[in-house]
């Protein structure tokens, strides 16, 4: 029986290639399945290899967190050049981050606040699972968790000096996850409100379609033809009675435009409410 038909073994097909076949392929896809598993954990753990580079590289000098003006926006970490002059962004020493940079800074950005206010064990930790450690403690455990509290570290690094402390940092962090929570949960019930609008009109027109009318039966084996002989026979018959169903399809075309801007009113109003729920939130 040949080991793997794809090294230009030619043989007649049995049931023993059937089956030494499927197997193969079984094992080709565990392969892609255990490769998209590491994949996936190296994507997750950028972040943290991220923290590891900027504490190691601000703990040896090489780097060093720019000093904070009243222009600052953020906290800026730069790296020497040749001229030990600190203007190299670190993301530039790994190309292959690609379109990673930005879970990889936001690493960075987590080291820059536990060093301005010398967390615990922020000073030795050199490796990416010692500062995944470090985020725990403060309920930061994925980079969808650090990418949530960004801009508020951001803010809390260049704000006032008297909030630069431990208690300080941990509130920043516990109320910005909050807020991310209270803005994933509003648009979550806005969606869910629209989809049920959607779905109650869907159902209502369904039904309607399905229950059908005299007219619609006889609409159904209208030709074009036919249907402009009926209607000019109609108005030469009755031009009092095709005015009076002018006006009434109009009335009925104007009622259904206006349901339908009443539930898309209604969906964004929803939507809106949830917003100013979770802002409201935030506020307190």
């Amino acid at each position: 029986m040949p080991t793997y038909l794809g090294e230009g073994i030619i043989t007649t097909p049995t049931k023993r290639t059937w089956t030494a076949i499927k197997a193969k392929f079984t094992s080709e896809l565990k392969k892609r399945d255990d490769a998209n598993e590491v994949v996936a954990a190296i994507t997750a753990g950028i972040c943290w290899w991220g923290a590891a580079i900027f504490a190691v590289a601000l703990s040896a000098g090489t780097a060093i967190v720019k000093p904070v003006t009243t222009l600052t926006k953020k906290p800026s970490v730069k790296a020497a050049d040749k001229d030990g002059k600190f203007t190299v962004p670190m993301a530039s020493f790994f190309p292959r981050l690609g379109g990673s940079t930005n879970d990889f800074n936001v690493g960075g950005l987590f080291v820059a606040c536990c060093y301005l206010v010398a967390v615990k064990d922020s000073a030795k930790a050199i490796t990416a699972e010692a500062w995944a450690q470090i985020g725990g403690r403060y309920g930061l455990h994925t980079h969808a968790d650090l990418h949530a509290v960004s801009d508020d570290l951001r803010k809390w690094y260049v704000g006032p000096k008297e909030g630069h402390t431990k208690a300080g940092l941990k509130t920043t962090i516990s109320e910005a996850l909050g807020t991310a929570t209270a803005e994933a949960e509003a648009e979550a019930e806005a969606v869910a409100t629209a989809k049920a609008e959607q779905a109650k009109a869907k159902t209502k027109a369904k039904a309607k379609t399905k229950a059908g009318s005299r007219m619609q039966k006889v609409s159904d084996g209208m030709t074009r033809t036919k249907a402009k002989a009926d209607a000019l026979a109609w108005l030469r018959d009755d031009p009092a009675g095709m005015r009076a169903d002018a006006v009434m399809r109009a009335a009925l075309i104007t009622a259904d435009d206006k349901a339908k801007a009443t539930a898309k009113a209604a969906a964004e109003q929803a939507n809106a409410n949830a917003k100013a729920k979770a802002k409201a939130a935030k506020a307190a």
